[in-house]
């Protein structure tokens, strides 16, 4: 679905790859925070938290929150001179009203808290040119009309998509003309492929031959019989409607081998639980202009122990193969994965989100 308006506000900024003022972050996460802020001379990214009094703070991130608050992204909705605030869906009402009041101060933007509002997750805006496009999931175009959320964020355009995921967040991201999204075959050839060096190890060097490798080997065929099933019986929409959607919206589709999963059910229906998701990511553009992408570390390569050395010895790892999907795109030394303390950000992946869901992006 594709609906047309003619606002020329200029309030809209972009929250496809651009100039970000920062990433707000209702705790440290576990390091996490500090990770990302810690990056900040290579990115050009600041990281605003909060202290035990609620107030914005840049530095001594606090620890403890409410869990509820600890996805930023879907609760706290920034745009140039606006922030949202959803309240339907969080039942910490009087804490997040509370942060927003002090996060509009704070920033010198207007502050509109939302009986209902489209959580941060499951809408993408992008500026290029003149053209002001907002991608919505499926989801919320069932609950919302296009004109009241063109209205909310001075959109020309409201794209429907269809949603592979819960949330759009978790299977795509946009850069300019151009929408990376999930393809779950690329990421099963590409362990399949990971497979086949292995075989090719095995067989062709003993001295490779060692306990570590063989049970590497028996995991990743497990991994891939699995994946491959669940792939197949996933509820929701497959890669190619999201293709369709979005080269109707005129834009470029490139696929990219980026999460592997299972699923949990939460609140009465299946929902994805990732090791692996690189789509749930930041994008901001640094001061020459080239794009930066933070994302979060693979947990599968973790639990596996493909450290550098092992990706060398059977060139492969899931990191590696969605940087070499990224390298004629995006500079790889502008690719950032993000671990926490003692790969803490496995436990946002196994609890339906990632580090997207938990930085609210700052134009």
């Amino acid at each position: 679905m594709k609906i047309n308006f003619n606002n020329n506000n200029a309030t809209f900024t972009g929250m496809g790859a651009r100039p970000l003022r920062g990433l707000f972050m209702t705790s440290n996460l576990d390091g996490i925070a500090t990770e990302i802020k810690n990056l900040t001379p290579q990115t050009g990214l600041k990281v605003y938290s909060l202290d035990n009094n609620i107030n914005v703070v840049t530095e001594g991130f606090r620890e403890n929150i409410n869990k509820i608050l600890t996805w930023s992204q879907d609760l706290f909705s920034f745009t140039k001179n606006k922030l949202f605030i959803d309240t339907e869906y969080t039942p910490a009402q009087t804490e997040a009203k509370k942060i927003g009041i002090k996060l509009a101060e704070f920033f010198g933007i207007k502050y509109e808290p939302q009986t209902h509002h489209l959580q941060g997750g499951n809408y993408i805006l992008n500026e290029t040119g003149k053209t002001r496009d907002i991608f919505v999931g499926r989801y919320d175009t069932q609950e919302l009309s296009a004109s009241a959320i063109a209205r909310s964020f001075d959109a020309d355009n409201v794209f429907e998509i269809p949603q592979a995921a819960a949330h759009i967040d978790a299977f795509m991201f946009v850069d300019g003309r151009k929408v990376y999204i999930c393809d779950d075959n690329l990421m099963l050839n590409g362990i399949k492929k990971g497979i086949k060096n292995i075989e090719t190890l095995l067989y062709t060097d003993p001295k490779s031959r060692t306990k570590t490798l063989i049970e590497l080997y028996v995991k990743l065929l497990k991994i891939s019989d699995d994946f491959e099933c669940i792939s197949k019986l996933s509820p929701y929409e497959k890669t190619e409607p999201t293709i369709n959607a979005i080269e109707k919206a005129g834009y470029e589709a490139i696929r990219i081998p980026a999460r592997l999963y299972g699923f949990i059910k939460s609140r009465h229906h299946l929902q994805h639980i990732y090791g692996t998701n690189f789509a749930n990511a930041i994008l901001h553009k640094n001061p020459n202009g080239e794009t930066v992408l933070l994302t979060n570390e693979s947990s599968n390569d973790v639990a596996l122990g493909i450290d550098k050395k092992m990706e060398s010895m059977i060139n492969f790892s899931f990191k590696k193969i969605f940087l070499d999907a990224l390298s004629p795109h995006i500079k790889k030394e502008n690719i950032h994965f993000i671990k926490g303390n003692n790969n803490s950000v496995g436990k946002l992946l196994s609890n339906l989100g990632g580090i997207h869901c938990s930085s609210a992006e700052i134009p």
